[in-house]
């Protein structure tokens, strides 16, 4: 028998859906914490949890049995995932179970905006008859502007169009043929600000997304449009978007989400033209009984068939295997992130070359370096398991060369990017099958662990180069960590690789691309554990 631990709220559908299954018990005790939980979860096999519940390094080390972390929704910070993929445990999300919700509130907050729903509604219970007051306007003919076009602003778009709304959106990692195949419009992002009757924000929360939307890019949309923001607080500059609702430079906005949750400076207080929730995208009666369903589905087919939905980590049928593969694993998500820093725009197909000790694992690797090559792409959180189905939407196909007659490349993985014209080439090894090593970036030779945050730059191969660059980023309160230098030949073009110890601000970047002898800097941040 298994047995599954169920310390917090879930759907009552949820858990007969468990209650029901042959040779799974369940221990449903919603609440239970503290040493209480350390007792319970001692002996159980899976475990399923939602936000009110932490599963961290002592709880996991407390769990003798525990083979899977069940988590009904969407985020897993409350999860420990080096604890628990170190221990060769699965952490199973519901990544699509809100999408519906969250397009549907923000329909509603758009068409409650543009027909002044919330004012209307308490001038009239107030006794006043103000129809002229409240005179909106309606969608159709009207131009939707989405920033961010993975699974939640397909959803968006389809019932916008239904309204009769022409749809554009920004996304620069999807291509043509992935928004023709959605009968949308791409635009760069400055384009649909100036276009858009009303801009939603579908994006995850980053190093390149927050604060994407300031004063300049405010004040460059239309005076008469709306905002809504049911994704991530933080993309939008809170004070900016106070500064141009109060000088009448937006007609709107609708925010479900915000820098601080719960928001302490309640600025949009007394703003008709404003709507707040408190974070309400995935909180329907239909949604949280889909999350509890799915959960429940996906923990039962891993315990009874051995089949990973849906996992954030490492989706094995053998968790012994585990500790071999896991370097390999880190290494193609890490060359996947690094070549998605290397080049900008749509990327039409990736090749991948695996050497004897991972071509039998092609498709775990492929959906490794999809996951990095996308992860800072999508509103969805990119996975091992849904990374396959993500590329495929997007319309980027990832074919393997099997490199294993090659004994020099046992332990060898490349992957090569085509963006349009130009390809780039990034490639690594496994040392002693424990530690990842990059070896290679285009034509240059290098040897680098992929960790931590580097500046990666082209340069001339001249004198005082190396001095310069970190003299600059010394006046700009910048550590450096570290320097590697790859180049063909002395006195061409070489490449730099700068590990810093903090983010480096875009205004510092440009000028440091402006210094004699530099060529294109790019920023990349690999963490700071070879983590899978």
């Amino acid at each position: 028998m298994a047995e599954v631990l169920i310390p917090t709220r879930l759907s009552p559908e949820g858990v007969a859906i468990l209650n029901d299954t042959p040779g799974i018990t369940v221990d449903f005790r919603p609440g239970l914490k503290g040493a209480e939980l350390l007792e319970a979860i001692a002996g159980v096999d899976a475990v399923i949890i939602r936000s009110d519940s932490t599963i961290d390094a002592a709880v996991i080390a407390a769990a003798k049995r525990l083979k899977l972390i069940g988590r009904a929704g969407v985020g897993v910070e409350n999860v420990d995932l080096t604890a628990a993929t170190a221990r060769g445990i699965a952490v199973l999300n519901t990544p699509a179970a809100n999408s519906i919700a969250v397009a549907e509130l923000t329909m509603a907050m758009m068409l409650a905006l543009t027909r002044k729903l919330v004012p209307a509604d308490r001038s009239t219970k107030e006794g006043r008859w103000e129809k002229s007051a409240y005179a909106g306007h309606e969608l159709l003919g009207k131009t939707l502007g989405l920033v961010g076009f993975g699974r939640i602003g397909h959803e968006v778009a389809k019932r916008a169009t239904a309204f009769g709304m022409t749809v554009i959106a920004y996304d620069p990692f999807i291509t043509e043929a992935a928004a023709d195949a959605a009968r949308i419009k791409l635009s760069p992002l400055p384009e649909l600000l100036q276009t858009a009757d009303v801009v939603s924000l579908h994006l995850p929360l980053n190093d390149k997304t927050r604060g994407l939307l300031g004063a300049a890019q405010l004040g460059s949309m239309k005076p008469s449009a709306f905002l809504i923001n049911a994704s991530r607080g933080g993309i939008v500059e809170e004070q900016a978007l106070r500064d141009a609702l109060v000088a009448g430079k937006l007609g709107g906005c609708g925010l479900d989400v915000f820098e601080t949750e719960p928001p302490t400076d309640h600025w949009f207080a007394g703003m008709d033209n404003v709507i707040v929730t408190p974070h309400l995208g995935a909180s329907t009666a239909e949604s949280q009984t889909k999350v509890a369903i799915e959960i429940a589905e996906t923990v039962r087919d891993a315990l009874t068939s051995g089949i990973f939905r849906n996992a954030v980590n490492l989706p094995l049928h053998d968790a012994s295997d585990l500790p071999r593969l896991l370097p390999y694993v880190h290494l193609a998500e890490q060359l996947g992130l690094l070549l998605r820093g290397l080049e900008d725009g749509p990327c039409s197909s990736l090749t991948l070359e695996l050497g004897a000790q991972t071509v039998g694992e092609a498709k775990l690797v492929v959906a490794a370096a999809l996951k990095g090559f996308l992860a800072l792409e999508t509103d969805s959180q990119v996975t091992l398991v849904n990374a396959l189905q993500i590329a495929d939407e997007r319309h980027i196909r990832v074919p393997v060369i099997d490199q294993a007659s090659q004994a020099s490349l046992n332990a060898f993985i490349s992957l090569e990017g085509s963006f349009g014209a130009t390809k780039r080439t990034v490639s690594g090894v496994v040392d002693n099958n424990t530690m990842p090593r990059v070896r290679q970036i285009d034509e240059f030779t290098i040897d680098i662990a992929p960790t931590g945050r580097v500046l990666i730059f082209t340069n001339r191969d001249r004198p005082g180069v190396i001095g310069a660059v970190g003299a600059f980023l010394g006046q700009a309160n910048i550590n450096i960590a570290s320097w590697v230098q790859g180049r063909r030949q002395p006195g061409g073009t070489a490449l730099g690789i700068v590990t810093v110890d903090d983010p480096v601000p875009d205004p510092v970047l440009r000028e440091l691309s402006k210094l004699p002898n530099m060529g294109r800097i790019t920023e990349v941040n690999w963490g700071d554990s070879a983590k899978a």
